[in-house]
């Protein structure tokens, strides 16, 4: 799916459609995420959509696909594992690991998931049939990520939307910028919880 073909797709209809297909990325259809997120900032470069509007648009878009994901494994539970699709999502072993790492790290595990493409509808799917992360903390944790994430991409495509050179060039960094602050924003709260942890133990 290349840029310049989605953005000719986004461009007469572009709120609706961005919204429509971030949030059917979100529930596992092989739509990348990042090309209509910088494509979506391309069509309001261009004048076809305003920024304001179309950052609110994206941002709930993925937020909500990762929330219908979530609550598709809240509601169903255990009985996904008869769909057919399932085992192609989300392997036995993957799925004991990823229960783990929610044991061992909590929401902050869900806030990675949204850097690690490979794996995340299978966390926020398991998230949900695990009831391990209960919804608002979730919610918060995703909110948290998508914040990050989102928001940076699309204004790249507004401002790249005539300097293509430099978007290019502004994505390699980008990648990297992400998870500096991802990285950062993990140990910082790490450091916290073991602070906490360690308070409470000595009252």
């Amino acid at each position: 799916m290349s840029s310049a073909w989605l953005v000719s797709l986004l461009s007469p209809h572009a709120a609706l459609l961005a919204f429509v297909l971030l949030l059917a990325g979100g529930l596992a259809l092989p739509i990348p995420e990042d090309v209509v997120l910088v494509s979506a900032g391309i069509v309001a470069g261009l004048g076809h959509a305003g920024l304001a509007d179309m950052l609110v648009i994206t941002f709930l878009g993925v937020l909500l696909g990762d929330v219908a994901m979530y609550a598709i494994g809240w509601h169903w539970g255990d009985r996904i594992r008869q769909w057919r699709f399932f085992d192609r999502l989300v392997s036995a072993e993957r799925e004991a690991g990823i229960r783990a790492a929610f044991a061992r790290r909590g929401i902050w595990f869900v806030f990675a998931a949204r850097f690690l493409w490979g794996i995340r509808v299978a966390v926020y799917l398991v998230a949900g049939m695990s009831r391990q992360i209960v919804p608002v903390r979730f919610l918060l944790a995703d909110g948290l990520a998508v914040l990050l994430t989102v928001p940076v991409k699309v204004v790249l495509g507004f401002y790249g939307a005539h300097h293509r050179a430099w978007l290019e060039q502004a994505l390699h960094t980008e990648e990297r910028v992400i998870g500096i602050l991802a990285g950062s924003i993990l140990l910082l709260l790490t450091l916290w919880w073991l602070w906490r942890r360690r308070i409470s133990r000595q009252l």
